[in-house]
């Protein structure tokens, strides 16, 4: 049996118990494969988007797209990453203003999410490769939510080739690994590059952000330079004769 039947059969088996469930939908690579598969399977579908600004024109347009292409309904709730940025001050100076106030966790907003919507599944796109891979523990806001992870075990290899054979476009994103809107200096530049005005908005909640903008003005494109470097460093070690 293939990853993409194993991956449809654990989804029809929980659908046998509940009827609607929830996509967690980030706009990106996995959480397309996720959302697609959710809505052939259950009977109800809805998504939770889990912004990390409010309101980046490029980001809305992407989940109206999604919306209108699955027919779907998507929700949009505060990433407790933005919260605990701004608790903490991150490229600002209005941290002794936030400081007390209590951290964030996913729990706690999936769970409250979970709660208000009234759904018993949630169904991840997260994957045992992606970095930042975790189960949540939503005991503390839900009780009797059951968490899907269907492509769990999927490569990057797997989850672009059930794009394709669906039909699906591939989004953009700062580079072919990461399609995220957070304070991570490669992802800031790459918002300031293609949608400027987004990254204006972001500065009216992080300020400082735009040293990492100047700081690239000033240095040059460190990204791009050691890329270079490493693409250097492969033809050293490449054995002679050797054909691309």
């Amino acid at each position: 049996m293939s990853q993409a039947s194993e991956a449809m059969e654990a989804l029809k088996s929980a659908a046998q118990k509940y009827s609607r469930a929830l996509v967690s939908f980030s706009g990106g690579k996995d959480s397309l494969v996720v959302l697609d598969m959710s809505l052939r399977t259950f009977e109800h579908v809805e998504a939770i988007y889990m912004y990390f600004v409010p309101n980046l024109q490029f980001m809305d347009e992407r989940l109206a797209e999604a919306s209108r292409r699955f027919g779907v309904k998507i929700h949009q709730y505060p990433s407790f990453d933005f919260y605990n940025q701004l608790r903490a001050g991150t490229y600002s100076f209005e941290w002794f203003e936030r400081e007390k106030l209590p951290e964030l966790h996913h729990d706690d907003i999936y769970g409250a999410a979970m709660k208000e919507l009234d759904f018993q599944v949630l169904v991840s796109g997260h994957k045992q490769s992606d970095f930042m891979f975790r189960r949540l523990n939503l005991g503390r806001n839900a009780s009797n939510i059951s968490l899907l992870y269907p492509i769990a075990s999927w490569s990057r290899f797997d989850v672009l080739s059930y794009l394709k054979a669906r039909d699906i476009p591939v989004p953009s994103g700062a580079n072919a690994l990461t399609n995220s809107v957070d304070l991570s200096p490669i992802n800031l530049l790459w918002l300031y590059d293609h949608f400027p005005a987004d990254f204006k908005r972001l500065c009216e909640f992080f300020p400082f952000a735009q040293a990492v903008v100047e700081r690239r003005n000033f240095y040059g494109d460190f990204l791009q330079r050691k890329k270079r470097k490493a693409a250097e460093q492969v033809q050293k070690i490449t054995p002679k004769g050797y054909l691309r």
